[in-house]
Parts: C-alpha cells; structure tokens; sequence
C-alpha cells in the first residue's frame, strides 16, 4: 500500500503534460530529479521496515542458536532468498505504475528496463543492508 500511495504522489506530480520526449533541458532534469528522489525514498522505506522486521526475529534466532539447531549461514541465505519475491513485485507493481504516469521515455522499452533494473538493485541493496545492521 505504501508502494502505491508513494507512486501516486510522484506520479501524480510529473503527469503526462504531454506525450512524446522532453521538450526542454529544465524538463530533462526535473525527470533525473524524480527518478533519483523517487528510487532514494523508496529506499529508504524498504531500509527502515527491514530492520524492525529482523530485530524481532534475532530473539529467536539466538534461541535456536544456543539449542544447536541454527547455523548462522543458511538462516542468512534464507532471509535473502525470501524478500526476492516481495522485492521484484515492489519493483514490478512500482516501476509499472510509474512509468505509465509519468512517461518518461516512451520511445523504445529499455529505458524502463534499465529503470526498473536499478530500482530492483536499490531497494535490494538496502534492504539487506538493513538486515545486516539488525542483525
């Protein structure tokens, strides 16, 4: 829900004015700002959400731990594997939405691709560094 609400306001702020490419220089860097403020803020929500998240099951990681059941490894690799899904359906439902206010460049789809890769990247990279620093 957050995801949504956030893309419609950035959306919303950049709505198609008109279609095609840009027009003019001021209108290429106001594209670059939303695109850079929106990819930092989205990443900042998915960093400060990851780390309450792993701080409540550190308690009982180090439970198992003690008992012998967990090893640190695996249970890391698992925390990683599972926010895969969550996190390309955030860039997928993000990205998409986005994209399609905004039109950023409509031309051809690789600018979405290269888009969408580097929010994936992102919003990737610090959620596991969140979960790094919880745990």
């Amino acid at each position: 829900m957050v995801t949504i609400i956030v893309v419609l306001i950035f959306g919303t702020t950049f709505l198609k004015r008109r279609p095609g490419s840009v027009d003019s220089f001021g209108d290429s860097f106001s594209f670059m700002g939303i695109m850079y403020l929106d990819v930092f803020f989205m990443g900042i929500i998915f960093y400060s959400s990851a780390i309450p998240n792993m701080a409540n099951q550190r308690d009982a990681y180090y439970r198992e731990k003690a008992s012998r059941m967990y090893a640190s490894a695996p249970y890391a690799l698992t925390f990683g594997i599972a926010e895969v899904p969550y996190l390309l359906a955030y860039t997928l439902l993000h990205c998409g939405i986005l994209w399609g206010l905004i039109d950023f460049y409509p031309q051809n789809g690789d600018g979405f691709l290269f888009y969408t890769c580097y929010f994936f990247l992102f919003i990737s990279l610090l959620t596991y560094m969140a979960q790094i620093l919880a745990a």
